[in-house]
C-alpha cells in the first residue's frame, strides 16, 4: 500500500484560530496515516 504525500499551499480557513485548528487536523491525518502505514508492514512481509 502506498500513501500518497500532500502539498498544503493554502489554508482553506481565515484567521489565526482557526488556521490552528487546521493545522491541527492536518497533523492528526498525517500521524493516523504514518501509524497505519507501519502497522500494515508486519501484515504485508508476512503474505509478501
Amino acid at each position: 500500500m502506498e500513501f500518497v504525500t500532500a502539498t498544503i499551499t493554502t489554508f482553506l480557513l481565515r484567521g489565526l484560530p482557526k488556521v490552528s485548528l487546521e493545522v491541527g487536523w492536518l497533523s492528526l491525518a498525517h500521524n493516523l496515516l504514518t501509524e497505519a502505514a507501519i502497522d500494515l508492514k508486519p501484515e504485508m512481509a508476512v503474505k509478501g
